[in-house]
């Protein structure tokens, strides 16, 4: 982003910040940050996982052959998905959906509040990846 930055000033015949000003700038006057994305795990994958750790040494060799069945079956289900989602045929459309995590509204961080009555929010995210179009739609509970 630094760089992009620079890019635009030069285009704008303007002068720019060194590298560490357009850091703190931008960390504490705008308060936004990176971070690794959470990867999410599936319940099968944590209840084998817990087996191999805490399980008995004969569980333990069987338990990490259904693990590693179940990881492949995982890749192949994600090599399928980049099939249908790069296809480029003008008859077929790959459309995918994806229910977000609900929110609570409004957001609290108080004890107090947290545990009363709060509205959840919900967000549905639709991609028609042919298109490269994504649509969303928000609604309340109400």
């Amino acid at each position: 982003m630094y760089n992009l930055y620079i890019d635009r000033c030069k285009a704008n015949n303007k002068t720019y910040v060194k590298k560490w000003c357009y850091a703190k700038v931008f960390n504490e006057e705008f308060n936004i940050s990176f971070r690794k994305p959470a990867t999410d795990t599936c319940s099968s994958c944590d209840q084998l996982h817990a087996t191999i750790e805490h399980g008995d040494a004969s569980a333990k060799q069987q338990t990490e052959v259904q693990k590693q069945l179940h990881l492949r079956k995982a890749e192949l289900a994600r090599d399928a998905y980049k099939t249908d989602t790069s296809c480029t045929e003008e008859d077929r459309q790959c459309i995918v959906f994806d229910l977000h995590k609900t929110l609570p509204t409004p957001h609290l961080n108080t004890n107090k509040f947290y545990y009363m009555r709060q509205l959840w929010t919900y967000n549905l995210a639709i991609h028609v990846t042919t298109s490269d179009h994504a649509y969303m739609h928000m609604w309340d509970e109400t």
